[in-house]
């Protein structure tokens, strides 16, 4: 049996951006916020996936090799979503019980205050964009973040308030959200683009 570290979460509520790109008046507008709960003790791994990790599913023919390949205590890289998701199954066989993906707002729960104000838009007008663009300036550059573009090994980026490892990296991580394309009319009805089933899943963070 695999041994992984968990970190478990106490049920909770905060305001979360919904996923998506939302539009009106033809302009792109910041995600409206809505109150999301995490209804149950969420357990969630203290550190992402590694390529030893997955190195493993792939020996063991459960998934596809990773595009990215390297030292096992860095985070695997190029995988899909649907890589992502054979890995949870096999993962969820090896342990003898059901593992998944989180949904996006799990994982914003899990990456603590500071991450979630981060996505959240900020201010925004539709007729005037540039608000909302300001406003992710400001958040970033208050971030003080630099380009770093190769992964570190495990634990690198330190641990959040919540006890979980990395969650401010700059590796990608997948999530069962799936992203839809949304118009908000002057009432505040939503209207998705197209068809309910064109979406695209797999919502990720970094």
């Amino acid at each position: 049996m695999a041994i992984v570290e968990l970190v478990t979460l106490a049920p909770g509520s905060f305001r979360h951006p919904q996923p998506g790109e939302f539009m009106s008046q033809s302009h792109p507008i910041a995600a409206p916020l809505i109150l999301a709960t995490v209804g149950v003790p969420l357990e969630i791994m203290k550190y992402q996936v590694s390529r030893s990790e997955y190195g493993r599913c792939v020996t063991a023919g459960a998934c596809k090799p990773a595009d990215i390949a390297g030292d096992g205590n860095f985070p695997v890289t190029g995988v899909s979503h649907i890589d992502a998701e054979a890995y949870a199954a096999w993962f969820s066989v090896q342990m003898g019980a059901r593992w998944r993906l989180p949904t996006d707002a799990e994982w914003a729960y899990a990456a603590s205050e500071r991450f979630r104000s981060d996505i959240e838009g900020g201010a925004t007008d539709p007729n005037n964009p540039a608000l909302r663009w300001l406003a992710q300036y400001r958040i970033e550059a208050a971030l003080g973040r630099v380009s770093d573009p190769e992964p570190r090994f495990r634990g690198a980026f330190g641990i959040n308030s919540k006890g979980l490892a990395d969650v401010a990296s700059n590796v990608w991580e997948w999530t069962s959200t799936c992203y839809v394309h949304a118009t908000i009319a002057a009432d505040g009805d939503v209207t998705l683009s197209g068809q309910e089933r064109d979406k695209t899943c797999g919502a990720d963070f970094s």
